[in-house]
């Protein structure tokens, strides 16, 4: 007994003496305390409010809150984009379907949780469009624009509740409209849209008034779903959300035509539109023409085609002797071609209207002319190699990149371009190959060009970083577009020969910059 109570005492001593020569060594300014606790010290946090976990207190709409202290995205580069999203009388959405759509480095779409909070996280500085939409609520669209160093960005929305009508659709031989359009293979899928006017729907949407008369069109829009809870299942089927007060009118439209309507008064919450499966395709443009040599006259047998359209899937365009047709049009403008053995592609815009019925006449369509290049390598020796060969628009001495042909030259350094058109056309290399050749012009009206020699270059490697919020970009080359397509977040790499080019950018409201830039013989990078 008295050995433990020796022991127990000397142990008391030496923990006291530890911690005497710890708070010693310390210097006294700073507390016991403050050790740090790897010497198993348990330190307890402070404790935090719910609400500022998930930001609800109380901001501006539109208001920026910068963080204290280095946060994840200060230090990651990044950021995050986060706020709330409450109706306009200041109730939540909770359970109205809330999204929050962005666009621009990167696409994503997240769900509004039951507390009206969004949260976009890991983004890369640069520009971004972002749309608030819920269901019975107006659409907003904010611009952002991110840069610096990485931080958490507040943006809260407040949504306008609006009316929200049932609209469902069926055929009138008795099947649901949409199972009717696939059983005739018309692949119109959920084209067929409801839209709200105030005042009487003309016949089609291009003759709808313009602002300032006391006609409104478009004054809602329209989201189709399928819900088994809706009577006619299988049906096509949306919802409508109204901005204007009953009463108003619905008219069913497709292919700009309105097929229906139906006006629309305080209290009603549906609408049922029963559609005959042949009016709904009638809506669709019908273009014929007859084409001919233009030096003997003799009808040709030629192959109707669209180059620029979005023509519905099922309905051919046919071919006869000296007759052509185009059937099952949109309207609005179209690329029409035709092409004709021996003779060189013709092409013309139309402008349609629905239900149009549009004859072009006689087309006169000369002989083609033939283009015959010989493609050598850097050390003179023949080669194989792919290019691209587009027509200029006499008009206005662009490159015309929706006509280009695809062409190539064989191992022993040949290629042939049959049935030309009498214009200049613009060839150059296509793909990421080592060798390339600069836009190079050749003039077709004077006749078959059989003598031009091409010698491929070393490309060099560029690297373009255009940043975020872009949708497409164009490169051109004096004046010509030579390349386009849609840029990665992080960038892409092109080969081009040495030279003067000039990168275009834009999105979808239209072209935003331009910037030029030298090719060398190193590698680059456009940022």
């Amino acid at each position: 007994m008295n050995l433990r109570i020796v022991l127990l005492v000397a142990l008391v001593v030496g923990i006291a003496g530890t911690m005497i020569w710890v708070s010693g060594y310390l210097g006294d300014e700073v507390p016991l305390d403050a050790v740090p606790a790897f010497h198993g010290t348990t330190v307890e946090p402070e404790p935090v409010e719910p609400s500022a976990l998930l930001s609800a207190r109380s901001r501006e709409p539109g208001a920026a809150d910068e963080p204290s202290g280095p946060t994840r995205e200060a230090l990651r580069g990044t950021f995050t984009v986060r706020g709330v999203v409450s109706a306009g009388d200041g109730s939540p959405l909770v359970g109205r379907q809330a999204f929050v759509e962005l666009f621009g480095a990167t696409k994503r779409e997240v769900r509004v949780d039951g507390t009206g909070h969004y949260a976009l996280a890991d983004l890369v500085a640069g520009r971004y469009s972002l749309t608030f939409r819920a269901r019975g609520c107006e659409t907003v669209r904010l611009e952002l624009a991110l840069d610096g160093r990485g931080r958490v960005v507040e943006r809260d929305v407040q949504l306008e509740r609006h009316g929200l009508l049932l609209v469902r659709m069926s055929s009138t031989e008795g099947e649901p409209l949409i199972e009717a359009l696939k059983r005739r293979s018309a692949g119109l899928g959920n084209t067929i849209a409801a839209v709200a006017t105030v005042g009487t729907p003309p016949t089609w949407l291009a003759d709808f008034p313009t602002q300032g008369q006391e006609f409104h069109y478009g004054v809602g829009t329209f989201t189709t779903r399928r819900d088994p809870s809706i009577e006619y299942a299988r049906n096509f089927a949306g919802e409508l959300t109204v901005t204007a007060d009953p009463p108003y009118f619905v008219a069913a439209v497709f292919n700009q035509a309105v097929l229906a309507r139906h006006r629309v008064v305080e209290g009603q919450d549906a609408v049922d539109f029963i559609l005959g499966l042949d009016e709904v395709l009638n809506t669709l443009a019908v273009v014929r023409a007859r084409v001919v040599d233009a030096e003997s006259g003799d009808l040709l047998r030629a192959t109707p085609m669209v180059a620029r359209s979005v023509q519905m899937p099922g309905f051919r365009h046919t071919s006869g002797r000296g007759e052509v047709e185009w059937k099952g049009l949109w309207a609005g403008k179209q690329l029409l071609r035709i092409s004709a053995t021996g003779h060189a592609r013709w092409s013309r815009e139309v402008d349609l209207k629905p239900r149009e019925v549009l004859d072009l006449g006689t087309i006169q369509i000369t002989r083609g002319k033939d283009l015959v290049v010989t493609v050598l390598g850097p050390d003179g020796r023949p080669v194989a190699a792919a290019f691209v060969v587009t027509p200029i628009a006499p008009d206005t001495g662009v490159a015309q990149s929706d006509l280009a042909l695809a062409a190539g030259s064989n191992a022993a350094g040949t290629m042939r371009v049959r049935s030309l058109e009498p214009v200049r056309y613009l060839l150059h290399t296509r793909g990421q190959r080592a060798l390339a050749s600069g836009p190079i012009i050749v003039d077709m009206s004077a006749g078959p060009v059989s003598d031009l020699v091409i010698t491929l270059k070393a490309a060099t490697r560029v690297t373009i970083r255009p940043g975020a919020g872009f949708r497409w970009y164009r490169l051109e080359a004096n004046g010509h577009p030579i390349q386009n397509g849609i840029p990665l977040p992080r960038g892409f790499s092109i080969q081009l020969v040495p030279g003067s080019y000039e990168l275009v950018l834009g999105d979808q409201s239209g072209e935003r910059e331009r910037r030029k830039f030298e090719v060398g013989d190193s590698p680059i990078t456009i940022e």
